[in-house]
């Protein structure tokens, strides 16, 4: 057996490369050579140099579509303007073009109560359920304060059954909190099925975060618009004390 380590660049590790049993022109084990060696350790050079491009190429891709994720959410807030109801479902339709999914839920939090409120919702007879926290996946994602992904759902098995009782099969899933820069919970994401039979990578969760970011700000800026939109039709009652 040959092995050799196939490192990029910078002389990390990447992968190992490994040669089994050489045979001779009869078909026999043979020995390996120092030949052997040089050439098992240029092939694992040269695959180094081309997983390090692939792994450079697929950042650039994540880096690409977080941007395209920030410029949709601006451009879902000035769609919106302060109507609430048609923001977050600009939001939720930006969600399903930067991370394909089946089903896409966003619940906020209603601080009057402490639950969470279905707002948008793919899976059917589910906008306007209010949650505790614990409840549900989203509600115990809130509880917990942690980004929960699962690739199979069907191994757990209260997951499974929680959606099954929805009418739905949830194959995986990727459920993520929202917080505002505070770190205060605003709302919970929760992304169901990645398309064509693929599993959420850390790609997605660095983007949904960055998503998520921008979804906490956006929120809070059209809440406090239309507070102050309310305050200016009322007349108001605050004196300026110069």
């Amino acid at each position: 057996v040959i092995c050799a380590p196939v490192a990029d660049s910078d002389g990390k590790v990447l992968a190992v490369m490994s040669a089994f049993n050489k045979t001779g022109s009869e078909g026999l084990i043979t020995d390996f050579g120092e030949e052997d060696e040089l050439i098992v350790q240029s092939i694992a050079d040269s695959a180094g140099v081309a997983l390090h491009k692939a792994n450079l190429l697929e950042n650039i891709k994540c880096e690409q579509k977080k941007n395209k994720s920030l410029i949709s959410v601006m451009k879902a807030v000035n769609q919106s303007k302060d109507n609430m109801d048609a923001l977050v479902n600009n939001l939720v339709a930006v969600a399903y073009d930067i991370i394909e999914v089946d089903k896409v839920t966003l619940y906020l939090l209603d601080d009057t109560d402490q639950t969470l409120m279905c707002t948008v919702s793919g899976l059917k007879d589910l906008e306007g359920n209010r949650y505790s926290f614990g409840k549900n996946v989203a509600g115990r994602v809130a509880s917990s304060g942690e980004t929960l992904t699962v690739q199979d759902a069907s191994a757990i098995p209260a997951i499974a059954a929680e959606f099954e009782e929805k009418g739905y099969t949830a194959k995986n899933l990727l459920c993520m909190p929202i917080r505002d820069h505070r770190n205060k919970l605003v709302a919970v994401i929760e992304l169901l099925n990645k398309k064509n039979n693929g599993a959420f990578t850390f790609d997605d969760e660095n983007i949904l975060a960055a998503f998520s970011e921008e979804v906490a700000s956006a929120l809070k800026r059209v809440v406090l618009e239309k507070a102050f939109q309310n305050k200016s039709d009322s007349g108001g009652d605050d004196h300026v004390v110069g």
